[in-house]
Formats: structure tokens, sequence, C-alpha cells
């Protein structure tokens, strides 16, 4: 048994090339070679890879409502922020006060998109490719 074993072994190539399969793909379990194969956690092979890639587009265009949102919230609650401390202490607080108001809605967005982003792709990883 495992003198078959280790020629089926043998016989297995990538999918992707003739090279010996030394794995396979997280996402579509095709056989793949240390240089197609997912070279990280987290990624697949280099056509799951190509596929994710190619919706790029589409990706970014679902995230743009989140991210405004999130921008959008982020301004709402740094301008009461301000206002509530403002009105609370009566403080002018002048250039730190504006960039506050900058930096608070730009930094909610960014969390929000890469949060999103990293949910699309456990997504992406845990469906099977269409076959």
């Amino acid at each position: 048994m495992v003198a078959l074993a280790a020629c089926y072994e043998a016989r297995v190539t990538c999918s992707l090339c003739e090279e010996k399969a030394r794995g396979e793909c997280p996402r579509c379990r095709a056989p793949v070679c240390g240089f197609h194969g997912p070279w990280k956690e987290g990624f697949a092979c280099r056509r799951c890879e190509d596929a994710w890639d190619a919706a790029k587009k589409q990706r970014r265009l679902a995230i743009l409502p989140v991210t405004l949102m999130a921008a959008g919230l982020g301004a709402v609650l740094s301008a009461a922020a301000m206002f509530l401390l403002m009105r609370q202490a009566d403080l002018g607080l002048g250039a730190g006060g504006a960039l506050v108001m900058l930096a608070v809605p730009i930094l909610i967005a960014v969390v929000a998109k890469r949060r999103a982003d990293r949910a699309m792709r456990r997504r992406f990883l845990a469906t099977p490719p269409p076959a």
C-alpha cells in the first residue's frame, strides 16, 4: 500500500505546469508546484489569484459606499466631539481641532475599507471557483 501511495505521489503534477506538485490550492484544491502554489497564508494558487485580481474594479465599487458612509459618520462624530469640547471648556482648539476634524473621518474610512476588503477576501477563499 505504501509503495502505491508513493508511486501516485510521484506522478501528480502541477495543474498549471509539468512540475511535481508540492501541495494543493486551498480554494480550488488543484495540485500545484512551489512556483504556482500559495506563497503565504491566506492566498491561493496563481489561477485563483488571477480571478481575484480580475475582479478588483468590482470590489472597489462595492466597497466605495461603505467607505463613504464611514467617512461621513466619522465627520459627524468628530464635529460633535469638537462642538462638545469647545462648548464645555470654552476653548478655541484652532489648528489642532481642524486637524482632528480631518483626520478622524479619514482614519475611520480606512479602517472600514480594510475590514470590508478582508471580509470579501475570506468569502472569496471560502467559495470554490465555478466549474
